[in-house]
């Protein structure tokens, strides 16, 4: 929630979207660091947001097109739903109870 409260409040300063994606990116690695420190472990939903913000945000930043930032929570919940069919019908073990 403060990363996206910190993207938020980047972006209405007037700022480009891509500079709110690179301070989306900072905040988010910064919490995920202090979430480790405190707990000495980083959840399974918290390590794949992080990583997609992560590939999403560097391609934003990189290719200079703020609609990859855009898709970011379509390619999580997609993300999310091939975990969940994958783990339905091949796994035993459900993975379910970790988010």
């Amino acid at each position: 929630m403060f990363s996206m409260l910190i993207f938020y409040i980047i972006y209405l300063l007037k700022y480009k979207i891509l500079f709110a994606s690179l301070f989306l990116l900072l905040s988010l690695t910064f919490l995920l660091l202090i979430y480790f420190i405190i707990y000495k472990k980083i959840d399974l939903i918290n390590l794949i947001n992080f990583s997609l913000i992560t590939f999403i945000g560097l391609n934003s930043i990189f290719f200079k097109n703020f609609l990859f930032i855009q898709w970011k929570v379509a390619m999580l919940n997609i993300t999310l739903a091939i975990i969940f069919l994958f783990n339905q019908f091949f796994m035993k073990k459900i993975y379910s109870k970790y988010f």
